[in-house]
């Protein structure tokens, strides 16, 4: 749906605006999207024909559809040329499209460095925010653009400046792992100590948090406080192991991360590395000296959280490196026991291969079989009577796994012990048998199935 001016115009036919205006076309007619004779001869950097345009008095600051204007035509397309004849001729440099970009932002998001040397050699603002609170240096941040980033910054752009959640350019590009923007970003002085609004989270612990090994290293070799924690109570290398990223933890360490931090419930980096599963994480932590049997605030420690996480391969790690396999919680259980009550097989069986103790019983009594058994689980029941645990054992209440079976009505449950030698006719403290206590429970299947063993 071109005429013959926008197609002078991308043309660069700068002759033609003369000759069509005497004939009294419109030199604002647009495409159907808005896009007018001036803007297409920005996009295409046509400065004759943006000179004859301004000469013929077209609008300068016209907008399409989606509320761009010719110099932001020029900044997306990198045209320093087109910009300088448009600010030339009073275009408004800071006007900004339906999605809230400037021109420098379009050109900053581009990487469009003469673009944006031009622009600001004119005077566009450089600290004017888009809807989300970003400047066209942070937007160039967030894009990976280092060039644009440093000649944004070298121009007096704000490295400092936060959006609304206190989300510098540089803690972005140590989250997104930009190495090139973050060193661009630190050379012109960017301050890492800087935190967020939400926790208080500083760069170190962005880029500790999303694996970024050399951006740690380049934080730590500007300052970066490796000993400072977010509202959580989270250190960088609490980040780290998270992360799973073992790299980052060795990094840390080597620069004099504190071993023994923790956060207010007590969890340590071993501990965070263990509930995320992070095998070689661990592996590093213990390399350089931590703890392995330290407990938190409830008493658990690293393998018990393990456990708790069904994370064989960190059971594995942990014990090859020395942890205490049988340690016990404040309520008597053992790894092991915490593992069988949530039914992680892949923990269990990960401890059981490890020597866990199968006849150890909790503070109630109870053994990791009889969890097992209370969790219907008859896969991991049979590997724990394979490996010794005690069949027959009573709780306070003289109640065994056999009894536990009955008075929940697990059918399946009860075959797999009788089949693996359960006394039917064992009593409790009060003298009732299993059946007895699955007909109290109303349990009739079970019952059924008591009678014909």
């Amino acid at each position: 749906g071109w005429n013959m001016l926008l197609i002078a115009a991308a043309n660069g036919s700068a002759r033609a605006v003369a000759e069509l205006k005497a004939h009294n076309v419109d030199l604002e007619e647009t495409t159907a999207t808005g896009v007018s004779a001036l803007m297409l001869a920005a996009a295409y950097n046509r400065v004759p024909m943006i000179e004859a345009l301004a000469d013929a008095e077209v609008y300068i600051d016209r907008v399409s559809h989606d509320g761009r204007t010719a110099v932001m035509f020029a900044a997306e397309a990198g045209h320093a040329a087109a910009i300088e004849a448009l600010a030339g001729r009073g275009a408004n440099l800071d006007l900004v499209n339906d999605a809230g970009a400037s021109a420098l932002m379009l050109a900053a998001q581009r990487g469009h460095v003469e673009a944006i040397e031009m622009l600001i050699a004119r005077g566009a603002a450089r600290e004017l925010p888009d809807a989300q609170g970003w400047t066209a240096l942070m937007l160039a941040a967030i894009l990976g653009r280092a060039p644009a980033v440093r000649a944004l910054a070298e121009r007096g752009a704000n490295v400092d400046h936060a959006d609304a959640s206190g989300m510098t350019a540089l803690m972005m590009a140590a989250q997104d792992g930009n190495l090139a923007v973050v060193q661009a970003l630190l050379e012109n002085g960017a301050n890492v100590e800087l935190a967020d609004h939400a926790r208080h989270v500083t760069a170190l612990m962005w880029a500790a948090g999303s694996g970024h090994a050399d951006v740690v290293q380049a934080l730590l070799a500007n300052g970066a406080d490796i000993g400072r924690s977010d509202d959580n109570g989270w250190s960088a290398l609490l980040h780290a192991a998270n992360a799973k990223d073992a790299a980052v933890v060795a990094a840390l360490v080597n620069a004099g991360a504190d071993l023994r931090h923790a956060d207010p419930a007590g969890w340590d980096a071993v501990m965070v590395a263990a509930s995320s599963g992070s095998h070689a994480a661990i592996e590093a932590l213990a390399a350089a000296g931590a703890d392995l049997n330290r407990t938190n605030s409830a008493g658990e420690t690293a393998l018990m959280i393990a456990a708790t996480h069904n994370s064989d391969d960190a059971v594995h790690m942990l014990v090859s490196q020395g942890a205490a396999i049988d340690q016990r919680d404040p309520q008597g259980r053992t790894a092991l026991i915490i593992a069988a009550s949530q039914s992680h097989v892949e923990a269990a069986e990960a401890l059981l291969a490890a020597g866990s103790d199968v006849r150890i019983a909790d503070n109630e009594g109870l053994t990791a079989l009889m969890h097992a058994a209370m969790s219907s689980d008859t896969d991991l029941a049979g590997a724990l009577i394979a490996r010794g645990a005690d069949i027959e054992h009573a709780d306070r209440l003289g109640w065994t796994a056999l009894i536990v079976a009955a008075r929940d009505g697990d059918a399946d449950m009860l075959e797999t012990l009788a089949g693996k030698g359960a006394q039917l006719d064992r009593t409790d403290g009060d003298g009732r048998t299993a059946l007895l206590h699955a007909v109290q429970e109303g349990r009739t299947e079970a019952a059924d199935l008591l009678l014909r063993l």
